[in-house]
């Protein structure tokens, strides 16, 4: 009687107290990817998850491309929305509003795409066109290349443009003060009108 008692004792009590136990180490039941513990964290922290990364591994970490990618195809569901977006000043104007208001970080895009296309310049509006719907990416001199008569005399246009990495064509205040052509169209409040005609088949023609 008194050994059944023990036995029942041990089973529904457990070990008598002062007893040393020794216990494996637990195996891991599930292996889960540290980023996504760190993205979880980071949303019931409310804290934004691209701080918890440093500039090289934020290029390198998907997850955080993936967001911007997702973001961008909300402002660009086709091939013809960037064509259109970047078509004239105007546009150019309210599509960095966009991607301003859907919170685009293209200052990591643009080092993404470096790091991508290994150091070559490219322009934003073609990493794009690549990035979202899988086209053949242009160097910024292939593209000169397609649209070199857009441009006539103007190469201070585009010797700017080729020395940039992601940076859109543009006309600076430098640029004007230089170019004689270019200051006397802006007197004459022709510059604007010129500059879209030049916008309209560098990026809304299909090239």
């Amino acid at each position: 009687m008194t050994n059944d008692f023990n036995i029942k004792n041990l089973m529904e009590y457990g070990i008598p107290k002062g007893t040393i136990q020794i216990v494996p180490h637990p195996k891991k039941i599930i292996d889960v990817d540290p980023d996504i513990l760190a993205v979880m964290k980071a949303r019931l922290d409310g804290v934004d998850y691209a701080d918890y990364y440093s500039e090289d591994e934020k290029l390198s970490n998907q997850l955080l491309i993936q967001s911007e990618k997702r973001k961008l195809r909300k402002i660009f569901s086709s091939i013809s929305d960037i064509r259109s977006g970047f078509s004239s000043l105007k546009n150019i104007r309210e599509i960095k509003e966009e991607m301003k208001f859907e919170d685009i970080d293209r200052d990591l895009l643009r080092q993404y795409s470096e790091k991508v296309y290994g150091g070559e310049h490219i322009d934003e509006v073609d990493f794009y066109r690549s990035f979202l719907f899988s086209e053949q990416i242009m160097t910024k001199n292939e593209h000169i290349q397609k649209t070199k008569n857009l441009f006539n005399s103007f190469n201070i246009i585009l010797d700017h443009y080729k020395e940039f990495h992601f940076d859109l064509l543009s006309i600076t205040k430098e640029m004007i003060q230089i170019d004689h052509n270019l200051m006397a169209m802006l007197n004459k409040g022709k510059l604007a009108g010129f500059f879209d005609e030049i916008l309209l088949g560098f990026y809304g023609e299909n090239i």
